[in-house]
């Protein structure tokens, strides 16, 4: 098996490829039109997203956990505000 077309974070490039390494990670190709980057990912995104976003994009993990709690906020918020504010913590 080979590397195969797969989707990443927008950094510029045209394409992104991936393969699966036996340990649960993965190198990550990046295609750029007139070179390749290559990196490799603790996990695996195709294996396990969560443990990905969390190991090798904590930046995306943090921004995805500040929407969800702003929206379970808001959701809360027509009652009582410290439980909303509580639960937005989680």
């Amino acid at each position: 098996m080979g590397f195969k077309k797969t989707l990443g974070e927008p950094k510029g490039q045209r394409a992104d490829y991936s393969y699966p390494l036996e340990n649960g990670g993965r190198i990550h190709l990046l295609d750029y039109g007139d070179h390749y980057r290559a990196h490799r990912d603790n996990v695996d995104p195709d294996r396990d997203p969560i443990g990905h976003l969390i190991y090798d994009s904590p930046r995306i993990a943090l921004a995805l956990g500040a929407i969800v709690g702003g929206l379970l906020g808001k959701s809360s918020s027509k009652g009582d505000k410290t439980e909303g504010f509580c639960v937005a913590l989680l």
